[in-house]
């Protein structure tokens, strides 16, 4: 049986226009009300972190894509879309369960992404002056100095 709910077609316009026309920051997705369906539940072209981490509900589960700017450590920059799987542990049992059974539909439709999972905000958080160590299975490259770029004017 299986339990995906579909995705609908303003995520993969929003989508393209993060990943190809680079004008958008982030998407913030959800199951629609009625959930028959993965909506966009908000998105951004501004690169404020803060302003990102702000779109997530405290009780309910979310998934988003950001396009994410980092340096290697011989100093040349580079962007990775990373996919957060949001699912905190104060959601609703029904809504965690919704929330799994449809990741994959979406990761397969962001192939490439990294991915996240995330159950409380802390796991969301980024220290901007510290060098993480990112496995990326596409590129092959560890030791990623993450850094973010300056939000348009």
């Amino acid at each position: 049986m299986n339990s995906e709910i579909p995705i609908n077609e303003e995520c993969d316009v929003e989508y393209a226009k993060l990943k190809m026309h680079k004008t958008v920051k982030y998407i913030i997705f959800k199951v629609s009300p009625v959930q028959t369906e993965v909506v966009v539940d908000s998105k951004s072209s501004s690169s404020d972190y803060q302003e990102f981490l702000d779109q997530f509900p405290e009780k309910q589960c979310r998934w988003a894509i950001y396009d994410f700017d980092y340096e290697l450590d011989d100093g040349s920059k580079r962007t990775k879309i990373i996919f957060f799987s949001w699912c905190p542990d104060e959601a609703d049992g029904r809504q965690k369960m919704v929330t799994t059974t449809s990741m994959a539909a979406l990761l397969d439709k962001f192939r490439g992404s990294l991915h996240m999972q995330c159950n409380e905000i802390s796991d969301l958080a980024y220290d901007a002056d510290s060098t993480v160590s990112v496995n990326s299975a596409s590129k092959g490259q560890t030791g990623l100095k993450l850094i973010w770029t300056a939000p348009p004017s």
